[in-house]
Order: C-alpha cells, then sequence, then structure tokens
C-alpha cells in the first residue's frame, strides 16, 4: 500500500476513534445481539459513520461484495475475523455467549 493511502487511513481511523467518543454515536452497550440484527447493525453503524460500503470494505480489509452480503440479510454466513475486522472499521466489538 502507497504512503499516502496509509496516512489517509489513518486519518480517518482517528475521526472514527473521535466519532466514538461522541455520546451520540456510542455503542458500548453490553447487551448481545442476535446474528439475525447483524445486517441491520452494520448498516446502521456505517450509515453513522457516513461512510460507504467501499469505504467501509477498503478500511476493513475485505471485500466490498462481503460487506453487501452482510448487510443484505440474504446470507449470515460470517467468519469471527470479518467480523473483529468490520468492527474495527464501525466501533462494535464481536461477543460470542454460549448458552
Amino acid at each position: 500500500m502507497n504512503r499516502k493511502v496509509v496516512e489517509h487511513i489513518r486519518s480517518l481511523l482517528s475521526e472514527v476513534d473521535a466519532l466514538l467518543e461522541d455520546e451520540a454515536l456510542s455503542f458500548e452497550s453490553q447487551t448481545p445481539y442476535p446474528l439475525e440484527r447483524l445486517p441491520e447493525i452494520l448498516k446502521q453503524q456505517r450509515q453513522a459513520f457516513n461512510l460507504t460500503q467501499q469505504q467501509t470494505s477498503d478500511y476493513g480489509g475485505i471485500s466490498v461484495s462481503s460487506v453487501r452480503r452482510l448487510e443484505s440479510e440474504s446470507d449470515l454466513k460470517v467468519n469471527v475475523e470479518t467480523l473483529n475486522q468490520l468492527g474495527d472499521v464501525l466501533g462494535f466489538r464481536l461477543m460470542i455467549v454460549l448458552k
């Protein structure tokens, strides 16, 4: 990756960190959400940060088709690493609750 792109990504991530500190966008709930709500949550968080699916893909290091698929409710198959990468970009933590 060229240096300008890396600097741009770091700058945007700093902006995301600042937004996360804003109470209006705080997503610090400890309430686990069921997997069925994943598409809704991903889309809400992405839009809260004014990111396109392509930007989310670029910053998260995953394919844009994965972002689209995960927001579409048509396929909830996802691996933990992808969720962690999206969480890094969109400001959420993956929590697995075993019952």
